[in-house]
Parts: C-alpha cells; sequence; structure tokens
C-alpha cells in the first residue's frame, strides 16, 4: 500500500542539498547550511563581526547586496568545514583586500544536488 508523501519533504529535501558555493580563482568552496551546527556557530559569534550565524545566512536572500565580509564569511567556513581546519577568518579577508577585488576574483551561486529532481509533489 502506497503512502502520502510527508508534509514538507520535498521543501526539507532541498534544503538539506542546497550548497552556496563560493569560486575564488576557479577554485570553488561548497558550504552546505544543513551541515552547520553549534560549533559553527560559535565559531562566528568568536569572530566578533557584529552578526550571528543565523543572521548571515538570513542576509543571503540577495547575494548580490551581501557585504564583502559576508562573502568572506562564507568562503573562510566552507573551507574550514571542508577540512582547512588552520584557516584563520583573517587569512581569509586578507585575499579579499577591496569590493573590486572581489568582484574580479569571486563568484557566488546557489546549487541543488542531482537527487533534488524529486517528481514527488509537496504536501
Amino acid at each position: 500500500m502506497a503512502t502520502a508523501p510527508t508534509p514538507g519533504a520535498a521543501r526539507k529535501r532541498r534544503e538539506r542539498n542546497k550548497a552556496f558555493v563560493i569560486e575564488v580563482d576557479g577554485k570553488p568552496a561548497r558550504l552546505y547550511p544543513a551541515d552547520l551546527g553549534p560549533a559553527d556557530a560559535r565559531r562566528v559569534r568568536r569572530l566578533d563581526l557584529g552578526y550571528s550565524l543565523a543572521q548571515v545566512m538570513d542576509s543571503l536572500t540577495d547575494v548580490r547586496q551581501a557585504d564583502i565580509d559576508v562573502v568572506c564569511l562564507l568562503w573562510w567556513l566552507a573551507r574550514v568545514k571542508a577540512g582547512e581546519t588552520d584557516l584563520t577568518f583573517e587569512q581569509a579577508e586578507s585575499e579579499f583586500p577591496s569590493y573590486e577585488d572581489l568582484a574580479d576574483r569571486a563568484e557566488f551561486s546557489v546549487e541543488l544536488d542531482d537527487d533534488d529532481e524529486d517528481p514527488t509533489p509537496e504536501a
């Protein structure tokens, strides 16, 4: 007997498969919001940038309006999560001395993994 899809399952699957991709000089770094936890929030809070990880994630509705420190933060956090645990935020931000430099060298996008193509309608 077939069962009805769980309410919101398609939306949850999309969120789980979403990745913010920051590509610098052709080298991508992916940050999966679903993989972020309390340790990451604490890591961001310790930077004393004036906002929390939740505020950063909420601000990404239009990345073209994101401040240079937010894009740098995401790039740094993606790299730390990928295993570059010794990389400091200060090292990462020193690679972007200006908005012009960021615009010339970096691209930002949101990707969904291939298995997001599930035809199951959201309930």
